[in-house]
């Protein structure tokens, strides 16, 4: 907090482990700047979508990225880790950053680097909404699926 003393950090999910966050946060000296709001409905997420700048979900075990590529949508740079499926997702150093979790300096330094240079994170949230748009809505997905389907149909299918 001493390098960006105006930073928020918002936690937002629900899980097992919410309780036991809960009571880390209560006990760090950066409390004042931490909110665990566990479950959002989806319809409120627009508001923290909107007032965020940059989307960081480090995990360990996050199976293919769903909510990177929402906040892509959202023209947010990510945050994502090496360990899991956030690297399909997220374009290191295009779309945002994927760091090593052995290394959780890296992880503050980009935080930092982000929260710091407005035009940086602006420029990988602008690639982020472009990838959503070429790879991830719905049209983008049905004509992928559409070429496969013409492909086997024609009986070019091994």
């Amino acid at each position: 907090m001493e390098i960006i003393p105006e930073a928020q950090l918002i936690l937002v999910g629900g899980g097992d482990g919410l309780n036991l966050l809960r009571q880390i946060v209560a006990e760090s000296p950066a409390r004042d700047n931490i909110r665990v709001l566990g479950f959002v409905p989806e319809d409120d997420m627009i508001d923290i979508w909107t007032r965020s700048h940059v989307f960081v979900q480090p995990s360990w075990k996050e199976g293919f990225g769903l909510v990177y590529i929402e906040a892509m949508r959202h023209g947010l740079p990510v945050i994502a880790s090496r360990q899991d499926a956030g690297q399909e997702i997220n374009i290191d150093g295009e779309t945002g950053f994927n760091v090593d979790l052995d290394d959780p300096e890296t992880l503050v330094t980009r935080i930092v680097e982000l929260l710091s240079d407005r035009a940086k994170a602006s420029r990988m949230g602008a690639a982020g909404v472009a990838r959503w748009k070429e790879h991830f809505r719905f049209s983008a997905f049905r004509a992928r699926l559409s070429a496969i389907l013409d492909h086997v149909t024609d009986g070019n299918c091994p």
